[in-house]
């Protein structure tokens, strides 16, 4: 008998910790079947107003502390993380403001100075043998002395970080004024070390992102650049079937990878690392992938709150004022509803 009293103490337990975080639950399905089935949008600008409010940018609790394990996992690996959600605007940042050699990572600038600056880019410089760099792929296409346009520059730099093709920009757009074009990122760079020696995740991120509002465009030269960045060329960021356009930038111990997730629902991601030597792919594709499953996993949440909390509005003005009784009760719970500014009220 005291086995059988201790097992339904311990069901009784259980139950009630379900009732308590699952009542909402019940709640909101008795709301939405009390409604009726009898619905329709009598009252539009209430219904406006709540369907507009539950589009606005949304971040669950759940998000900071599936980033904390990532943290913690790599709190002594010299890592540096920054990621954006552009739709919902949250951040996720780990040593944001550690500073790295930005190496290739950087060349970016190159290409956002064009762009913002309007430059044609079927304008062509010629390529001469005294600036024949070292890890030039992209320009071993072509022949010293032929007339290569910016736009094939571009491609070869952001494809295959070509650095001739870096050289070739950097000598036509002249390092004072790229230093003084993005003055308010205060760019340690010189003409003999034309990379950016005070590189920060926070830095690598806000450029990845300025690149990508540029590139987000019907223009055909800005599509080609955008596609340029698709590559598996040391892409630790690329996993399964997720393609992330990236920018990478590697030197000695230094390895970074910076990019952005283009979809209805875009990202910008920088992972800065000192595993050059080392394992650096496995580090930078396991934290790519894992704030994947974070972002998503907000995403999923976010819909799974849209779906349960569409209001129609019924005729009768007693079951509109019932169903809005039911959302200041459900809005009144944090932990349950994040929409906090949605309306409260008929």
């Amino acid at each position: 008998m005291k086995a059988v009293r201790n097992i339904l103490f311990g069901l009784c337990v259980i139950g009630a910790i379900f009732w308590y975080y699952y009542k909402d639950e019940f709640t909101i399905k008795n709301v939405i079947e009390n409604i009726g089935d009898n619905t329709s949008l009598v009252n539009r600008e209430t219904t406006f107003q709540v369907s507009n409010c539950l589009s606005e940018p949304f971040k669950s609790d759940i998000v900071d502390e599936l980033f904390d394990e990532i943290k913690n996992t790599y709190k002594n690996h010299g890592i540096a993380v920054s990621f954006k959600d552009l739709n919902n605007n949250y951040e996720l940042n780990f040593n944001e403001k550690k500073i790295y050699y930005s190496a290739s990572a950087s060349k970016v600038f190159d290409v956002i100075y064009l762009l913002e600056n309007n430059i044609d880019l079927t304008e062509s410089l010629v390529y001469r043998p005294d600036i024949d760099m070292k890890g030039s792929v992209g320009m071993k296409k072509h022949k010293y002395y032929d007339k290569v346009t910016l736009l094939e520059l571009i491609t070869h730099l952001l494809r295959y970080s070509d650095n001739t093709a870096h050289y070739m920009l950097i000598e036509y757009i002249g390092v004072n004024n790229l230093r003084n074009y993005f003055k308010e990122y205060n760019l340690n760079i010189n003409e003999a070390d034309p990379f950016v020696s005070n590189y920060t995740a926070t830095l690598a991120r806000a450029s990845i992102e300025r690149l990508y509002s540029l590139l987000n465009s019907d223009n055909e030269d800005y599509k080609t650049i955008k596609d340029s960045m698709i590559n598996n060329n040391m892409n630790s960021l690329n996993f399964d079937n997720v393609l992330i356009n990236h920018k990478y930038g590697w030197y000695e111990s230094t390895y970074h990878d910076v990019g952005f997730y283009d979809s209805d629902n875009p990202y910008v991601i920088a992972v800065l690392t000192t595993s050059g030597n080392g394992d650096y792919n496995y580090i930078v594709n396991d934290i790519s992938k894992k704030i994947y499953n974070i972002y998503s996993k907000n995403l999923e949440l976010k819909k799974t709150f849209e779906r349960r909390f569409y209001f129609l509005q019924t005729e009768n003005d007693q079951n509109t004022s019932q169903s809005f009784r039911y959302f200041r009760k459900i809005q009144s719970h944090d932990y349950r509803f994040p929409f906090r500014s949605c309306p409260a009220d008929t």
